[in-house]
């Protein structure tokens, strides 16, 4: 497992930045900051980000074309892939695509590893897990 220190500002799952009562924006603990990169990159395009054209997963691409294994096992490589390569180590990492209706996928995510806390001590977590409908795209995350 790898050791995450990161601070983002914080969001909610809808990406709305979160403000504290006093006003200002919040920050995200490390595991927090996994949970929103990861959230993020699943929601977006490339392009759809105007900072960095290659930001996200491009799972639009893949809407409107017909389910079948081949696509799902496309859908899951390209998804791993992205993220692996840009948020988190492989090991930490659990991802199925499976059918959920016949023109949904169900993308199942888990996502492991240990933090670094304010004062440099070591936090274990519990595996955080996402789901996400595509083409619609909604997500409740779930401590596992």
């Amino acid at each position: 497992m790898a050791i995450y220190h990161l601070q983002d500002i914080d969001s909610t799952l809808s990406g709305d930045l979160k403000v504290g009562s006093n006003g200002d924006i919040e920050l995200a603990a490390s595991p927090e900051t996994i949970s929103n990169a990861v959230n993020f990159w699943l929601r977006t395009d490339h392009a759809d980000y105007p900072a960095a054209s290659n930001v996200g997963a491009n799972l639009g691409e893949f809407i409107g074309q017909p389910l079948s294994k081949s696509l799902l096992a496309e859908v899951e490589e390209s998804t791993r892939s992205s993220l692996t390569e840009n948020i988190v180590a492989p090991e930490d990492l659990e991802l199925h695509a499976v059918p959920f209706t016949h023109e949904e996928i169900l993308i199942s995510i888990r996502v492991g590893g240990d933090y670094l806390d304010e004062d440099g001590e070591v936090l274990q977590t519990e595996k955080q897990t996402f789901n996400y409908i595509f083409p619609y795209i909604d997500s409740t995350v779930y401590p596992a």
